[in-house]
C-alpha cells in the first residue's frame, strides 16, 4: 500500500538535496518502471537501459511534482511519455517482443492472462499457449491511444481511476477506450489466427 504522505516526505527531501532519499524512490518504483520499460521495447536490455533514463528524468523533473497527484501516479505518467517516445523513435522495435514470463512462472491470476470477457476467444486460446509473440505485437499495432490503456491495467496492473489520473482522462473514457481496445485486439488475433491455419494447409 502506498503511502502517500510518506511519499511527499520523500519527494520533500529530494527536492532539498538528499540523494539517498532519490535511492529509496528508485527501490520503491523500480518493478513498475522496469516492467513498463521492459514491455514497451521488447527488450530486456533496452528495458533496462530505458528504465535508467526515466529515473534521471524523474530526478530532473522532481522539483516540477507539485502533489497534485501521488507521486505514483506521477512517476507512472513521466514513465508512459517516456516510452511512447521510445517507440516512436524507434519503430524497427514494433514487432520486437518481450515474453512477461516462462510457461512455469506464470501466474495464472495474473489479468494480462485474462484479456478476453464473455468465454474463451481466440486471444484467450492463443494467452494460453506458449505463442505471446502474437498477442504482444498484436498489442503494438493498436493505436497509442488504445495501446496505453491496454498496457496500464493489464502490464501495470492499475485500476481504471489510477489509469484516470495518469493519462488525465474520466474514467468512463478509461473504460470505452479499454473496452474498445480489447475488442480491437480480439479482432487482431482472430485475423491472425486465420493467417497461422491458412499457412499451415501449405505446409
Amino acid at each position: 500500500m502506498i503511502n502517500l504522505q510518506e511519499d511527499l516526505l520523500l519527494v520533500e527531501a529530494i527536492k532539498a538535496g538528499r540523494i539517498d532519499r532519490f535511492e529509496d524512490l528508485v527501490n520503491k518504483y523500480k518493478n513498475k518502471v522496469h516492467n513498463m520499460a521492459c514491455h514497451m521495447t521488447g527488450d530486456l536490455q533496452e528495458g533496462q537501459d530505458l528504465a535508467q533514463e526515466i529515473f534521471l528524468l524523474i530526478y530532473r523533473k522532481i522539483d516540477s511534482f507539485k502533489g497534485d497527484s501521488s507521486l505514483s501516479t506521477w512517476i507512472h505518467r513521466v514513465a508512459l511519455n517516456r516510452c511512447l517516445d521510445w517507440q516512436r523513435a524507434n519503430k524497427r522495435h514494433r514487432g520486437k517482443i518481450l515474453h512477461p514470463f516462462t510457461r512455469e512462472d506464470r501466474p495464472d491470476d495474473n489479468p494480462i492472462y485474462q484479456v478476453a470477457e464473455g468465454g474463451p476467444g481466440p486471444e484467450e486460446t492463443l494467452i494460453k499457449s506458449e505463442d505471446y509473440q502474437r498477442l504482444y505485437q498484436a498489442i503494438n499495432s493498436l493505436s497509442e491511444k488504445y495501446k496505453r490503456v491496454i498496457i496500464l491495467y493489464h502490464f501495470q496492473q492499475m485500476s481504471y481511476k489510477e489509469i484516470g489520473e495518469v493519462l488525465n482522462l474520466p474514467v468512463k473514457t478509461v473504460e470505452t477506450q479499454l473496452y474498445r481496445g480489447k475488442r480491437m485486439l480480439k479482432a487482431l488475433l482472430a485475423k491472425s489466427n486465420e493467417k497461422e491455419a491458412e499457412a499451415h494447409e501449405y505446409v
